[in-house]
């Protein structure tokens, strides 16, 4: 089982299969974690854990609610497999609450585990430091470029997929890799953990995100106050040389060529202290929750619920940009899971933070501050599937000494081959239908079309309830039947797009950009009954996304219908909140003509 618990360690933050996966970035992470706990679970067949102690039974509250908020969704299908974003619905949490329930016990000696996230984690940190420096061999760099000129900044993900998830793994590891700087038996290890700390202080910096620095402070901090021989005069003076030497070549390193991208990222932060939209996000996600506050929405259903409650200030200032979470733990729950499972995760807090002050081996003081320094960078981020399983592992590290296994009765075994089956199911199909997807995908890119036909068949026929690549399919056969030379060519990829399209519809994620994309679909076929049907729907998706009420304005300017017409361009421009200049100047005629 330790064996299993490090592999774990080091795949899921690790693994990234460009040209493998359609989403390689996230998919990859959740097969790791599903099919490593389906192990574990085969592996308890003989030994399974005790429930005697506190975290187990904190652990099996959570699943209950999770099964409950799953049960009683908005939509079933897509909180059971996830959304698209961090496919971390129903079966991807579970794995994460069964596997630290299977870990749980053999969290008491972690020198293997700590090796492995600081050898695995420095290689990421490498990696996103290179990103940020402008080699990067796997993903495109305009993925996580944003602003131009001297206010370009550069926040790489490394291979967590965005920089704030990137930010929150790197906390566990940088206090593993102290971890295994003082504690480790072997010189070569405990050098080894040095520099790794080194990288990834180094890789925080780079990503630019501030609730990982607040939360590197916040544990750095708890850490002091856990082991007193941290206070002595010669490791506080040591620091503050350190602290001094960095700042000062942080300095000369950010006012240099190199260091532009910290400086425009400074730049953005001065111009916007409050963090963008989460202050009005937040807002709006209490606004949500108030609706069904026991129950919550669903996991991972906030993305397809939330424009129906999105306010006007929000839309106006991000006018075209779609919320998936709440960007905060919290919240995450209570929209999601209600108050079930916001009480849950509140009972796992408390615990964790009353373990980690009684922490008193040096393996729970690692786990202690760790999950101090991951709770505090989620405040302004959220839950994925690595994130998810490291906070709940440094958990399980800080109180590590409770629990205890037992000779697995039937029952037990039953349920453990029960749960397995699941997480193998799943996964096999997940692999397969993504598998297939990333070969569709590169069939268009050869313009093959009957393979690609062919694979987007499979990858639909394998793919697990919910998880659906019609969009992308019907957007790319569209613009691939407009630039058709053939007209038979044309007409097959036309019906391929026309019924992807239909079939986005139905789903519940991004409903709103489905029924837009059908009405553009339409409006090219000169179906105008259709296509102001799409937008209107559209537009009670998401009421306060101007883009429908924007180009039903047009559309009925064309019919004549000068009032209605008027009424939906002042809409749209209320909406668009003056950012983009097309949208002023196609409207403005249709509100002077009406008048």
């Amino acid at each position: 089982m330790p064996a299993v618990i490090a592999l774990a360690a080091v795949l899921i933050p690790l693994l990234l299969t460009p040209g493998l996966l359609f989403y390689y970035d996230v998919t990859p992470k959740l097969l790791a974690l599903l099919f490593l706990c389906a192990a574990a679970l085969v592996l308890s067949l003989r030994r399974a854990p005790r429930f005697a102690r506190r975290l187990p039974w904190i652990l099996v509250m959570q699943a209950v609610a999770l099964a409950l908020a799953t049960a009683f969704s908005t939509h079933a299908a897509l909180s059971f497999s996830g959304g698209t974003w961090r496919r971390f619905g129903a079966v991807g949490q579970a794995a994460v609450l069964v596997f630290v329930l299977l870990a749980y016990p053999y969290l008491r000696e972690i020198s293997r585990l700590a090796r492995a996230v600081a050898a695995s984690g420095g290689v990421i940190a490498v990696y996103a430091i290179s990103q940020y420096f402008g080699f990067d061999p796997f993903l495109p760099a305009a993925s996580y470029h944003a602003g131009i000129a001297e206010f370009m900044i550069v926040r790489p993900p490394g291979t967590l997929g965005h920089a704030g998830y990137l930010a929150t793994y790197l906390l566990f590891v940088a206090f593993a890799a102290v971890y295994v700087a003082r504690r480790d038996g072997v010189r070569g290890w405990r050098v080894a953990g040095v520099c790794v700390g080194g990288l990834c202080l180094l890789g925080l910096v780079m990503s630019g995100t501030r609730a990982g620095l607040l939360g590197l402070a916040a544990g750095g901090v708890w850490m002091g106050f856990r082991e007193p021989e941290l206070r002595r005069k010669k490791v506080v003076l040591s620091c503050a040389i350190v602290s001094v030497t960095g700042i000062v070549i942080g300095s000369g390193f950010a006012h240099s060529n190199f260091g532009r991208p910290l400086l425009a990222r400074l730049h953005w932060i001065r111009e916007d202290p409050a963090g963008g939209a989460r202050l009005l996000l937040w807002r709006d996600s209490l606004r949500m929750a108030a609706v069904r506050p026991l129950s919550g929405y669903g996991p991972d259903a906030f993305g397809s619920e939330f424009p129906r409650f999105q306010s006007v200030e929000l839309a106006r200032a991000y006018p075209d940009f779609y919320h998936e979470s709440a960007h905060n733990v919290f919240l995450d729950f209570e929209t999601e899971q209600g108050l079930f499972g916001l009480a849950g995760f509140a009972a796992l807090v408390v615990f964790g933070l009353s373990a980690a002050w009684k922490a008193a081996t040096p393996e729970a003081k690692f786990g202690g501050a760790a999950f101090v320094a991951m709770l505090i960078s989620l405040q302004f981020s959220a839950f994925t599937p690595a994130t998810a399983f490291f906070l709940y592992l440094a958990v399980g590290i800080a109180a590590a000494g409770e629990a205890e296994t037992e000779a697995a009765r039937l029952s037990w075994r039953l349920v453990a081959l029960a749960l397995a089956a699941v997480f193998v199911w799943f996964g096999i199909r997940l692999a397969l239908s993504d598998g297939f997807a990333a070969r569709m995908q590169a069939a268009m890119e050869r313009r093959d079309w009957q393979a690609a036909i062919r694979d987007n068949e499979l990858a639909r026929r394998w793919a697990p309830p919910a998880v659906t690549y019609d969009l992308y399919y019907a957007r790319a056969m569209a613009r691939e039947s407009a630039a058709a030379r053939s007209n038979l060519l044309s007409a097959e990829l036309g019906r391929e797009a026309y019924e992807a399209a239909v079939r986005a519809c139905g789903g519940a994620e991004e409903r709103q950009n489905a029924l837009y994309n059908l009405a553009m679909f339409y409006a090219s076929q000169n179906d105008v009954a259709d296509t102001e049907r799409c937008l209107r729907a559209a537009a009670e998706a998401a009421p306060n996304w101007f883009k429908p009420h924007w180009t039903l304005a047009r559309l009925l300017a064309l019919q004549g219908r000068r009032e209605l017409a008027r009424q939906e361009a002042l809409i749209a421009m209320d909406l668009d909140g003056g950012h983009d200049a097309e949208v002023s100047e196609t409207l403005k005629p249709i509100i002077a003509h009406a008048n």
